[in-house]
């Protein structure tokens, strides 16, 4: 059976993907006006919120919110490390990435996230590395792609980068 307060909750993390705080906003207010439970309700809100840099509310509710994600909770976990990013706490972005690659060790966004990191660290090898695993493990996300081939450009390994890029453009990610 599928329960309107489930199409609502759906849709509010359809529109936090989005980046659409005013709606995802108003449907949270309007699950907790019908008793959906608060992390239940709230979890759109709070990820979209510590994706843009506000990640207290996601790490003090980790283990709910990983329990209202379940077998994504790679988006949780993915919204905490942009979070601890876009603060500039390095430590704790580190955390969440050890802990993320123990929970879900072939989730091809933790690969992403971790090379995303290490670049932010200047870590280059670690980020070819991790960007290389998150290909291997989703062939045809672009993001890896594309950030690999920064990476390339980056070590000055031309032809590397250019063979991603033409792949970007090949299969229509510009």
């Amino acid at each position: 059976m599928f329960y309107p307060s489930r199409w609502t909750w759906l849709k509010a993390d359809a529109y936090r993907k989005l980046g659409d705080r005013p709606r995802v906003s108003r449907l949270v207010d309007e699950m907790a006006a019908k008793g959906l439970p608060i992390a239940k309700a709230s979890s759109p809100l709070w990820l979209l919120e510590s994706a843009a840099g506000m990640p207290s509310k996601v790490k003090d509710n980790l283990g709910p919110l990983l329990l209202v994600y379940k077998s994504d909770g790679g988006e949780v976990l993915a919204s905490l490390v942009q979070g601890f990013l876009n603060q500039g706490d390095r430590s704790s972005a580190d955390q969440a990435l050890r802990l993320w690659n123990e929970l879900y060790e072939q989730d091809p966004k933790a690969a992403f996230w971790q090379g995303v990191f290490s670049t932010a660290n200047y870590d280059l090898d670690i980020a070819l590395e991790s960007f290389q695993r998150a290909i291997e493990l989703d062939p045809q996300e672009p993001r890896a792609r594309q950030e690999l081939a920064e990476v390339y450009l980056e070590k000055a390994n031309f032809e590397e980068a250019r063979a991603m890029f033409e792949w970007l453009m090949k299969n229509d990610h510009e």
